[in-house]
């Protein structure tokens, strides 16, 4: 790790377009942010403008750190198969643990490339990580924030089967009924509530 760290930090003193930023605390793997200019630019033009939404989902498991990319549709372009707008990877974060104070290392550093651009307009998406929702929320109040369906989904159908001991016809007709049994088709249903934190 700490050889992959010396490339990054050299790579950024040498002016790699990618690295932006390289956040050290003491007794943790620093943390590093990515992105090019052109990606923030479609984040201006396409999010901030509130014409697609922006979509932050932490992966796992891929190496000794975590990744944790953004998403956006990028409208300027359409796919033959589907005629639907492709997904763009935005700015992204590696981290090694999930805490507030991490996340916020990310979100306050867009905040600010931000600066001077209105983002009322912004959509931002997410899982229910309490720790990503919360440092989203405080760098960014004056968006919305949105939870995918999925998540609700496979969170609910947890709950239902592990926690109450539902059976799988009852679950699958509560299901059904919440989210109209087109999550799967329609993975950009969104829930859109504010999210408030306690």
């Amino acid at each position: 790790m700490a050889d992959n760290i010396q490339t990054i930090e050299n790579m950024m003193q040498k002016g790699h377009s990618l690295i932006k930023h390289v956040a050290h605390s003491p007794g943790k793997t620093p943390c590093v942010i990515l992105y090019t200019e052109e990606m923030m630019k479609d984040v201006v033009n396409l999010c901030c403008s509130g014409q697609t939404l922006l979509g932050f989902d932490k992966t796992f498991n891929i190496c000794d750190i975590h990744v944790t990319p953004s998403v956006f549709k990028q409208l300027s372009v359409t796919k033959i198969e589907t005629g639907e707008p492709p997904l763009f990877v935005g700015p992204m974060f590696l981290h090694d643990c999930s805490h507030f104070d991490t996340y916020s290392i990310f979100f306050s550093h867009l905040k600010t490339k931000l600066a001077d651009v209105d983002t009322s307009e912004l959509v931002i998406g997410s899982d229910q990580e309490g720790s990503l929702v919360k440092a989203i929320v405080k760098s960014f109040p004056e968006a919305t924030h949105v939870l995918c369906t999925r998540h609700l989904k496979l969170n609910l159908s947890e709950k239902m089967k592990n926690g109450v001991g539902m059976h799988r016809k009852d679950r699958l007709d509560i299901e059904q009924r919440i989210f109209w049994n087109k999550w799967y088709i329609m993975p950009k249903i969104f829930f859109q509530t504010k999210i408030s934190l306690l």
